[in-house]
């Protein structure tokens, strides 16, 4: 059996990746405690104040405070329920799509080294992780045409990642590119909703980093059947 060092890359997701992994799975914990803690807090500590009419037959009116911000001027429910913990779950998804294309840029600069290929990731037509598949498929030669299915689920998480990244998470409307094909995602997936907005709910992350590591593992048996048969 010929021994290879740590750095080969048939040690990368073993030895680096499944560590991340777990580091990250804790990471998207930490993001849905805070989520939770700050709508139980403002259930908590939301107020209903009476506001006198400012003419003698006006009634009162009852509008509710938190945080300096009134009901009668926002929605309150809408921006500590729905906004806010849309927005750090956006902000968890940049983050881990990063890690995801990161990993992926590494492991072909690993080929690179190790085979001592003269051709680099920034040589293969592509941007992205379409790019780093290339690479990896092409140059480097492992098969990863089976199964299909984690990589059309990151393509899609990707999609989702761009429209947040690019467009504030706003859907593209009636004749706009990609229309279609964002929105029957949303719909066909119970962890996502919005019509023209996209909303990440409870559970998203943990489905997203689930993905990226279906992908990672599939990888990692085509190396190991590149280098042992």
């Amino acid at each position: 059996m010929k021994l290879h060092s740590l750095d080969h890359p048939l040690y990368w997701y073993k030895y680096n990746v499944s560590g991340s992994i777990e580091i990250l799975d804790a990471y998207i914990s930490d993001v849905e405690q805070q989520v939770d803690k700050s709508t139980a807090n403002f259930k908590a500590n939301s107020e209903e104040v009476v506001i006198e009419g400012v003419y003698k037959d006006e009634p009162p009116t009852c509008i509710t405070v938190y945080k300096g911000l009134n009901g009668g001027s926002w929605d309150l429910n809408a921006i500590f329920l729905e906004y806010f913990p849309n927005l750090q779950r956006r902000s968890a998804l940049i983050t881990l799509f990063a890690f995801f294309e990161h990993e992926l840029n590494k492991l072909c600069a690993l080929f690179q080294a190790t085979e001592k290929y003269q051709l680099s990731l920034k040589d293969v037509a592509g941007v992205g992780i379409a790019r780093a598949r290339t690479y990896l498929s092409k140059v480097a030669l492992v098969d990863l045409t089976d199964p299909p299915k984690p990589w059309s689920d990151i393509k899609n998480i990707q999609a989702l990642r761009n429209l947040v990244v690019h467009a504030d998470g706003r859907l593209p409307q009636d004749g706009q590119t990609d229309r279609s094909a964002l929105h029957k995602y949303i719909e066909n997936n119970e962890l996502l909703t919005g019509d023209r907005e996209v909303v990440l709910r409870a559970g998203y992350l943990k489905y997203s980093l689930t993905c990226f590591d279906e992908y990672f593992t599939q990888i990692d048996k085509a190396i190991h059947q590149r280098y042992n048969g």
